[in-house]
């Protein structure tokens, strides 16, 4: 199940996925797949982007899991 909402949100203010790599200190390939839901993102990953990039934003809201579409 993939981080819908954050990756929205990642979109909307242009912040790419090798960026979020860098700060994760993760292979961009690694941060894909948790985008896509093939993995999951820690807590202290989900803490560390939303202090960063998304602080007034509920962490509930970023890191929902939706249902892939069949």
């Amino acid at each position: 199940m993939p981080y819908l909402n954050l990756k929205t949100e990642l979109k909307k203010t242009n912040i790419t996925n090798e960026e979020v790599a860098h700060v994760l200190r993760l292979r961009t390939e690694d941060v894909l797949d948790k985008l896509e839901g093939s993995g999951s993102f820690t807590i202290g990953e989900a803490m560390l982007l939303k202090k960063r990039y998304f602080p007034r934003m509920p962490l509930e809201y970023l890191f929902v899991h939706t249902a892939s579409k069949p």
